[in-house]
C-alpha cells in the first residue's frame, strides 16, 4: 500500500537474481526444517542467470513472502521446488 501511495523509494541497482533466491532459500530453511520439508532447488541453467536491475531488498522480500507461505502452507515432510 505505501508502493502504491507512492511512499517508497525504489533502488535500480545491478543485483544476481541467483544470490538473492539462495539468500531466501537460507532464511526460510529454518522454518523448512521445523515442519520437515525439503528445500529442493535446481539453479541448472545459473551460468546464463543475467544480472537484473532494480530494488535487491524488494525482490528478496517477495521470494521470502513465496517461500515463507510455500512452506507453511505445505504438508509435513512435503517439499518445496525453486527453478531458477
Amino acid at each position: 500500500s505505501n508502493l502504491e501511495r507512492n511512499q517508497v523509494v525504489l533502488s535500480n541497482e545491478p543485483f544476481s537474481l541467483l544470490e538473492c533466491i539462495e539468500q531466501a532459500l537460507e532464511i526460510v530453511s529454518i522454518q523448512a526444517v521445523g515442519k520437515n520439508i525439503e528445500l529442493l532447488y535446481d539453479f541448472s541453467t545459473s551460468s546464463s542467470t543475467p544480472t537484473l536491475r532494480g530494488d535487491v531488498l524488494r525482490v528478496r522480500q517477495v521470494l521470502l513472502n513465496l517461500l515463507s507461505n510455500a512452506v507453511k502452507f505445505t504438508n509435513p515432510n512435503g517439499h518445496v521446488s525453486v527453478h531458477a
